[in-house]
């Protein structure tokens, strides 16, 4: 057992010690603006613009080289686009044709999806950036996210649903957030890792979902108007709140600190996806963990 933990430990040593450094997680926490920017917020806070000048964006996210990704509305039907900003600050058009694009996330297989609230699609992009529909999604659909079985999951804002497409295509209803306290429509929408779903809505109330479909009301005291989510390494929750400018931090239990504050017309927030190899990695180290310290030691580089 020792031999195989040891060989275990020099292999994550190596795709470490040669994985990009955009890959590793470093405490960093992007977000976009309406006015048309993209910014780096350092653990201290301090805000570093990373791309400026686009149109109407609405969401982002990270794929695993530390590329960002950026939903951007025109004002005309199947004509937004999907930007894409590499770890250098180059941007360029990733794909084209999609109208009002609100979320977009990776998928287990590597392709972009897109949910479209005006066409009520959601939309699958290729590494190539070729956009084709995946699935019809009625009422408005906005924030999207997968589970680790490959489900991908759609809050519609009208119908206060959140729908469920399996990864072989049936599309289903998975639970019906009408008449939850505070919940009056369904907008953002985030997947922890351990399959929960978190939806909010404009009036600043988290829904928590289990895998069962069990319902309850994580947070209503989250802000004044929340829109994007996402979780960071440490298993908390962020969520922007527009209107009060800041991101709030929820822990597990629900517990609200407002680590961010001042960062003007923001509309969604991501943080960077490493491949699953550097994630542990990393885990491993920002834990401390005992195989961390007592079993890997420290590399030859």
């Amino acid at each position: 057992m020792k031999g195989f933990v040891q060989a275990i430990c020099t292999t994550l040593w190596a795709l470490a010690w040669t994985m990009p450094v955009s890959a590793v997680p470093s405490g960093n926490i992007f977000v976009v603006s309406t006015i048309g920017e993209v910014d780096r917020i350092s653990p201290a806070g301090v805000v570093t613009p990373i791309a400026t000048g686009l149109t109407s964006p609405q969401a982002l996210t990270l794929d695993g080289a530390g590329n960002i990704y950026v939903s951007n509305t025109v004002g005309k039907r199947q004509q937004a686009t999907i930007t894409r900003i590499t770890p250098n600050g180059t941007v360029s058009v990733f794909a084209t044709g999609l109208s009002v694009p609100v979320d977009i996330a990776f998928g287990p297989t590597g392709d972009l999806y897109a949910s479209d609230e005006v066409e009520e699609k959601v939309y699958k992009i290729s590494s190539l950036g070729v956009v084709t529909p995946f699935t019809s999604i009625p009422d408005e659909p906005e924030g999207i996210g997968f589970d680790h079985q490959g489900n991908l999951f759609v809050a519609a804002l009208s119908s206060t649903r959140v729908y469920k497409i399996t990864p072989d295509g049936k599309v289903g209803v998975f639970v019906d957030l009408h008449g939850q306290p505070g919940i009056t429509e369904c907008n953002g929408l985030a997947v922890d890792d351990n399959d929960n779903l978190f939806v909010n809505n404009n009036a600043a109330s988290i829904a928590k979902i289990t895998p069962s479909g069990v319902i309850t009301l994580f947070n209503n005291k989250g802000g004044k108007h929340l829109s994007g989510m996402t979780f960071d390494p440490d298993g908390d929750l962020l969520a922007i709140d527009a209107g009060s400018e800041s991101i709030n931090e929820f822990t597990s239990s629900g517990v609200l600190s407002t680590p961010f504050t001042g960062i003007r017309l923001i509309h969604d927030v991501a943080v960077p996806e490493p491949q699953w190899i550097g994630a542990v990695f990393i885990f491993a180290l920002r834990r401390r963990s005992r195989i961390t310290q007592e079993r890997c030691g420290t590399p030859n580089h």
